[in-house]
């Protein structure tokens, strides 16, 4: 966790929304497993650690993710010395969750919100709100990254 807080951080220096989710993920492992040598931690383990998740409710494409997560925990862990690749290889045999075939469910599909219902919130928000909206609306990016844009990163050299 160390790592992560040091090494997920916004651009100006914070620990970024990735370090929670690191949290997350490795909560459960401590919970089932926090007393298992790094280098007998298997598979199955892993698997249970999943299981726990799946229980909780997350959703599909979020227990993998975590379920990634720990392994690169572990690559971090091969990397310092602390772990033998084996121990990792190992844990990287276990399989995704697919779709409709496991207890853990999906998200619904997501769709576009409409124009008119855009339009009809802009009236109620402060200009600078709106401004960033609009800006996040023209450009497709995310929240995080205009939050954290400062003007020596914008381009104006050429017309708009």
């Amino acid at each position: 966790m160390r790592h992560a807080t040091s090494y997920y951080t916004t651009n100006r220096g914070k620990p970024s929304a990735e370090v929670a989710c690191f949290k997350s993920a490795v909560k459960p492992l401590l919970n089932l497993f926090g007393d298992v040598p790094l280098d007998d931690f298997t598979p199955s383990m892993l698997k249970a650690v999943r299981a726990q998740l799946i229980e909780r409710g997350w959703y599909r494409s979020f227990c993998n993710k975590a379920t990634n997560k720990l392994r690169h925990v572990y690559t971090s862990g091969v990397e310092n010395g602390v772990v033998s690749v084996a121990t990792l290889q190992t844990l990287q045999t276990l399989a995704p969750l697919k779709r409709g075939k496991c207890a853990a469910p999906d998200h619904k599909r997501r769709e576009a919100v409409s124009d008119e219902d855009i339009e009809s919130v802009r009236p109620h928000l402060a200009q600078n709100h709106r401004d960033l909206f609009d800006l996040l609306r023209a450009t497709g990016a995310r929240p995080s990254k205009l939050r954290g844009l400062s003007m020596q990163q914008i381009d104006t050299t050429e017309a708009i």
